[in-house]
């Protein structure tokens, strides 16, 4: 603002004093603008921050969910995995179960116990008649031996044995 210049009258306004007040008045209005000036870079400088700000934590944003997606994605690729390999066990496992499983009724344990019977009979039988003492006796070579006599004696006949006996009474 420029200094205004008043005109000189009799009666007028003492001419010192209008001209200090009016460069009062200047350096107020000066302060003002001055300070309006610091309040606008203020407001930009906090706006230009802001906006740092916001696009900073966007990408740091972007980047974390970046993050979690692929490792979720290999959480998902790790569990699909997992779950194969169970429904692979799963299935070997049933194959094996029904290749080797024989369910066992009545009459084969009937059967069992039966053939138990039996050579209980024949061990008691052969021990009366060789007089083998039962310390002596080891089940494997007692097994083998009574098969291998029974067999000269034609008591049972060798295509009922089975291929442990056989191998066993060829010992």
């Amino acid at each position: 603002m420029d200094e205004k210049l008043f005109n000189i009258v009799k009666k007028g306004y003492d001419q010192d004093e209008v001209d200090n007040h009016l460069k009062e008045l200047y350096a107020v209005i000066n302060s003002y603008k001055e300070k309006d000036n610091a309040i606008k870079n203020a407001i930009i400088n906090a706006q230009i921050s802001a906006d740092n700000i916001i696009k900073n934590a966007e990408i740091e944003g972007d980047r974390i969910k970046g993050r979690a997606v692929k490792l979720l994605d290999e959480i998902q690729e790790s569990i699909d995995v997992k779950k194969a390999t169970a429904n692979e066990f799963k299935n070997e496992y049933n194959c094996l179960i029904q290749k080797y499983l024989h369910n066992l009724d009545d009459a084969d344990f009937a059967r069992v116990f039966g053939k138990i019977t039996e050579l209980e009979s024949y061990v008691s039988s052969m021990q009366k008649i060789h007089e083998v003492k039962a310390e002596d006796l080891d089940s494997n070579s007692v097994v083998s031996k009574m098969v291998a006599g029974l067999q000269k004696e034609d008591t049972i006949p060798a295509a009922s044995m089975s291929d442990t006996d056989k191998n066993d009474g060829n010992m």
